[in-house]
Order: C-alpha cells, then structure tokens, then sequence
C-alpha cells in the first residue's frame, strides 16, 4: 500500500496536519480488520481453558470424571458419608416422582416414655417374695390391721371365743411402727397355732422417705386414704398366691367384733353361695354393697384379679366399693354379681363406730373412756347374739347401680403399684 501524501501551503500546515493523521488511523483500522477476517475461524471451541497444575487430594473424583459432552450440568457427590443418613443416601432415584422422601433412622426412646410414664422416673418401691406356701389349707381367715389397738383387742377377744377351730388358718397383715398391733397378734397365736403375722413392707406409716406416703423425695399431699386400698390389695394378692389350694378368704377388718357362733354360719353361708354360683358371702349383710366380713369364693376373686387393670385405676380410696365397681364391670348374669347373708341376727358388729377410724367414727380422745365405750359395746352385742339359733332363712343380694368413685386415688403412682402387685403375687 503506498503512503498517501497531502500537500499543503504553509498557510494550511496545520489543518494538513490534522487531516493526515486521521488517514493514518482509518488505514491502520482498515489493515487490522482485513487481517483478522482473513484468518482460520476455529468452529469448535470458541474458548480454551487451561488448566494449572493445583490438585486437591480430596476433589479427586471431580478431576478424573469424564466429561460430559451431552449435558451441560454433571454433579459428582464427593465421599462424606453419615452412618444417621445410610438410608438416604442409598435410595435409588425416582425419575417419576419430582420429590421422594426418605426417612432416617433417627429415634429417640425418651420421648414415647415421657408420654406413657406415670410422673414419676424409677419406681419407688421394691418386691420381694418369701418362699411361703401351703398346698393343702383351703379356708382363711384375713385381718387387716393398721392403727387400732384396742379394737384390735376386741376383735381377738371375740375370736377367742368363738366356734373357730383351734386349728384355723388366720392371717393378720399389719401396717404400723406401733409395736403392740404385732405383739397382740404373736401373742394370739398361743390360741391359735396356725395363725401368721405379716407386715406389710409399704407402710402408710412409714419413716419419712418412705413409699407410698413419699415419692421422689416429696411427700404426697393425698397419701393417708388411699393406705388402705393398697395394703388390702397387696396383702390379699399375697394370700390368695401363698395358699394354692385356697377356696375361701373370710376378710375382716381390726375394728370389727364376731358373734359366738360366726364360724357355723359362715359354712352354711358358703354352702347356700355354692349351690347358687355366687360371689359368696357377708356375716353383716349390706343393700347394695360388698364390704368387710365378706366371704370371697374363688370365682369371685379371679374375675377381680383377672380385672385388675380396671380395680387398680377406679378412683375410689375404699376397697370395697373399688370391688363392688370392678364385679359390676364384668358380670354376666345376676347371680355373677350377687352374694348371700342371714336374716336374723347380727354375725358380725362395727366396732369402729367408737373412735375414729379411717372413713368414719366418732373421735375419743381419752384413752381409757375408749377402752371402756369399745368394752361397753362388746358386752351389749354378745348378750345379743350368744343365744341366737342358727339362721335358717337367708337373702340374696345383687350389686346394682354403678358408682363413679368418690376420688382420692388418682395418682399414677398408685395405680402402677397397684398393677405391679398383680403381677408380682400370680395367683
């Protein structure tokens, strides 16, 4: 290409000047672009990258992937594994369905226990069984005693003369620190060979700390009704598991005195209730009620054990309207819930109704007006029943009219134990 010379006078030197150079850039522009459009155009790869030779030991299966000339987006799952996350990780891909979800294996076993655990975290309580039994007594003679000592005193002066055989089974199950309730038991036992003396290990009277009238440490504001319940349904489970070849529990209280002739009364009433297929019987009969100086066949105590989970959480501190609910609950004909006693005269007397006991009675607080009152009342009831004959009509009563419990044993606690007793005593 030949330079292109302006010639100009030197009046118009400068705006020669100016014009020349701008030539000179449009031919310089003019060259490049004719350089560059005669040039190979590379239709393959617009761009090359160059790689440097930084490696990373822990990206080396991104760097020896192949790649990918069909998709433009290829993801590489590097090598971090989570024992917790195996199942995610070795799910298969569902092209069908946009979103798959998976689950873990993630449990945690304290939740569900929070949820079904009574409000307490260990049992407060512990069992322990003693290697009695007897295979051959088949009739006993059950007495609860907690606090009551002078009616205790009256209850085995009654018995002592009364018709039972010298060789009769009795048991007394006592609960309380005062020591002169076993010392009144052992004594009587100078009359009456067979008779055994149990304490009940969970004492309503216990040293502070002590189940059930502590729990974790704290004491229970609404421990004292519900004592009762729970030693009868301890010390009875352990009766009818101890004698195996049992048939009748006779279950008496401390504050009760028997009549003369008590013992013959209860044969013929146990006869009457076995020839009719009830539930048993009462020496002190009671509209509508099953309740001490019962006669429990063994029917009627395996539809109660066999219903133990309704017994152990009915809200009613009294045994035996807990009783009376759970045969109502589960019988099947009229009999199946009905009990026999005699017409006549009084079997069996309440002597609680002087001094106060764990339901009702009136208070006495002197000692010895006690005494006297609870000796007064022993005197005037068998002046009444010394002379009566044999009973020769009897009743028949049904358990009617549902109770709804009149409270006192709500607490989860108790209804465990409860529970737990059933299964530690299997009859």
């Amino acid at each position: 290409m030949r330079p292109i010379r302006v010639v100009c006078s030197k009046r118009l030197a400068r705006t020669c000047k100016y014009i020349s150079a701008f030539l000179g850039v449009v031919l310089f522009v003019r060259f490049i672009v004719v350089i560059v459009q005669s040039s190979p155009r590379n239709t393959e790869k617009p761009n090359e990258f160059h790689k440097d030779n930084f490696t990373d030991s822990t990206e080396t299966e991104l760097q020896s992937s192949p790649r990918n000339t069909e998709k433009p987006n290829v993801f590489h799952k590097d090598n971090f594994t989570d024992s917790t996350e195996t199942e995610v990780q070795s799910s298969p891909r569902n092209t069908e369905k946009p979103n798959v979800f998976h689950k873990d294996n993630f449990t945690d076993s304290t939740k569900t226990e929070v949820q079904s655990s009574p409000r307490y975290t260990e049992k407060p309580y512990v069992f322990h069984k003693d290697n009695f039994t007897d295979n051959t007594v088949t009739e006993v003679i059950f007495v609860l005693a907690n606090t009551k000592r002078y009616h205790l005193a009256a209850f085995l002066r009654s018995l002592a003369r009364s018709d039972l055989p010298r060789n009769a089974t009795i048991v007394f199950s006592v609960d309380s620190k005062d020591t002169d309730l076993p010392a009144q038991a052992e004594l009587f036992k100078l009359h009456f060979a067979n008779a055994h003396v149990w304490y009940y290990p969970h004492s309503c009277d216990a040293e502070p700390g002590g189940f059930p009238r502590y729990v974790d440490g704290s004491e229970y504001f609404d421990w004292a009704p519900a004592c009762a319940r729970l030693h009868w349904w301890y010390s009875m489970n352990r009766v009818w598991a101890s004698f195996t070849k049992l048939e009748l529990v006779i279950y008496l209280d401390e504050d009760f005195v028997l009549a003369k002739n008590f013992y013959s009364v209860s044969l013929a009433l146990r006869h009457r209730a076995l020839s009719l297929h009830l539930l048993g019987f009462m020496l002190a009969c009671r509209e509508n009620l099953w309740t001490v100086t019962g006669g429990m066949l063994r029917a009627m105590w395996l539809l109660v054990k066999n219903s133990s989970d309704f017994y152990c959480t009915f809200n009613d501190y009294n045994y035996d309207l807990a009783l009376k609910q759970t045969i109502l609950q589960n019988h099947v004909s009229s009999a199946a819930s009905a009990y026999v006693c005699p017409e006549g005269c009084l079997w069996a007397m309440h002597a609680g109704v002087v001094g106060k006991g764990i339901n009702f009675g009136v208070h006495v607080p002197d000692v010895n007006d006690l005494r006297a009152q609870i000796i007064t009342l022993e005197t005037t009831f068998y002046a009444k029943t010394d002379e009566c004959p044999a009973p020769t009509r009897y009743s028949q009563h049904a358990l009617y009219e549902n109770n709804t419990g009149q409270g006192h044993f709500s607490f989860p606690v108790y209804h465990q134990f409860c529970k737990d007793i059933s299964l530690f005593w299997d009859t």
